[in-house]
Order: structure tokens, then sequence, then C-alpha cells
């Protein structure tokens, strides 16, 4: 039997603010942790999505806390809200690591499409007062993680529809729901608004001795919800301006939140990787 905690809650802004913490069996130390940060175009979806169950299995299996969290979407607050949040639940997990038995230099943040943006951007943004918004819980705290997880990320939302264009696809990246998470009309129309969204915007808040271990994965032509050019931007780079130990993989046969993605073997590959 899974030995969990749900619906714990990190914040006091919303009911949205929760995490449901399970452990790993016959834990007798600190161990690893995952955060989990699901998708849902910034709208849908919570903590328990099925989709995300895999990750949660294989981490359990090699001794890993997983920690699932939910956040405050579009439609309760805008930008810088739901980050805001993943960030507030990372310094939770850091305030109650000698509670949950969780070592602080062994964490990883892990998300899923809209849940992967929120992730890269905690992962990218340790250092920036500005994206905790209205939470300050735990703010003694750091939100500085060792490792990030991004699966089939939005990373840049002004050049989305650029991008499907490019592959062909005039339909596409209308932006709708990165314009309601931003509270701005049009995405393509607000680069300001845009930019402020944006993880290389704050490079220079980076800390001197800044690391990551980093894995993206991505799919190809066929994902019709975020373009795979954003995930192959993003790794350039991060291997270009950051000291990133970075593993990068294009699945060209995947579509977005594609079942491949979440098979044992690569979940397995992904936790050696950064173990």
């Amino acid at each position: 039997m899974v030995l969990s905690v749900k619906t714990v809650a990190y914040a006091k802004q919303s009911e949205k603010q929760v995490m449901d913490i399970y452990f790993p069996e016959n834990q007798e130390k600190k161990c690893p942790a995952i955060i989990l940060v699901h998708g849902g175009a910034f709208t849908f979806g919570d903590q328990k999505m099925p989709l995300i169950q895999p990750i949660i299995n294989e981490a359990l299996a090699k001794g890993i806390l997983v920690a699932s969290v939910d956040y405050r979407k579009s439609q309760d607050a805008i930008f810088p809200a739901a980050l805001a949040d993943v960030k507030a639940a990372v310094r939770y997990l850091k305030a109650h690591s000698e509670e949950y038995q969780i070592d602080i230099n062994q964490m990883t943040i892990w998300g899923e499409s809209a849940g992967a943006y929120l992730a890269l951007m905690t992962a990218l943004t340790p250092t920036v007062p500005a994206l905790n918004g209205d939470v300050s819980e735990n703010s003694d705290q750091s939100s500085q993680v060792n490792g990030l997880v991004s699966f089939y990320a939005p990373v840049e939302f002004y050049t989305m529809q650029s991008e499907y264009r490019s592959l062909g696809n005039p339909t596409a990246g209308e932006g709708k729901f990165e314009s309601d998470f931003l509270g701005v009309d049009n995405i393509y129309h607000d680069k300001a608004a845009c930019d402020k969204s944006y993880w290389k915007t704050y490079l220079d808040f980076l800390p001197n001795d800044f690391k990551l271990k980093a894995v993206v994965q991505v799919g190809g032509e066929k994902d019709i919800m975020v373009p795979y050019l954003q995930s192959v931007h993003f790794a350039e780079q991060l291997a270009q301006l950051l000291n990133i130990d970075i593993q990068f993989t294009k699945i060209s046969t995947a579509k977005h939140e594609d079942p491949i993605f979440y098979t044992k073997d690569n979940i397995k590959h992904i936790l050696n990787f950064l173990s």
C-alpha cells in the first residue's frame, strides 16, 4: 500500500494551493524528492490526474518522495499566481524537510505541458521576488531546485504562432490559453507581457553558483497543442547560456501528452540520469 498524505495546504490564498505527498516504502532516512506539476492549459486538471501517475509509481519504486502539486488556474488569478504557487510548494517542502524526511539537496521539479512551463520557470528564476506574487508563506526558504524535467512545454509565448506557421500549420497556435494565463487580450499583440513570463528575461537574477541538471523531452509535428520547436530552442539555449547538464530527446512520432512519454522505460531512464 502506498503511504501518502493528501491535500496538504502549502499556502492560504486559495483552496487550489494543495499537494498530495507520496512516500517511498520503508523510508528510513532523508530521500530525494520530485515536485510534480500537472498540465492542463493553465485552466484544467489537478494533482490527481491519471496521466502523471506512472511518474509517481516509478519514482516511489526508486525510493524518491513525490509531491504532486495543484495551483491556481487562469480563471482564479492571472500570472504570476500559478508560478508563485509552485514556488511556494517548493518552499513548503523545504520548510518541512525534517517532517517529511526530504533531502533538500536532491529536489527535482517535473512538469508536463503547462505544468512544464511552471516547472522550468520555477527552476530558472529561484531569486526573483516579483514572481512570488501574493504568496509569502515560508519566505525564509528558497525555491531553488537541483533538477528539472520538462515534457512538451510552452516556453516563449510570443513566438508560438510563428513557429506553427514555420511548421506549415496555419490554424494552430491561437494563444487563447496563454493570453488568459497572462491576463491580456492577445499574447501576439503584447510582447511586454510575454517578456515578463519568459525565463530569459530573468537571467541576470541567477546566482553565480547556479547549477541544474535538466531533461527536456518533446514530440514532433503531431503535437498540435504546443509547437515542438519551443522545446528545441529551450534546450539549445540552456546548453549555450548556462552551466547545465542537459539531456534532450525529440520523439518525432509523439503527440501532445503521448503515452510514450510515460512508459516505464522512459521514466526509469530519466530517473537514472537525474540520480
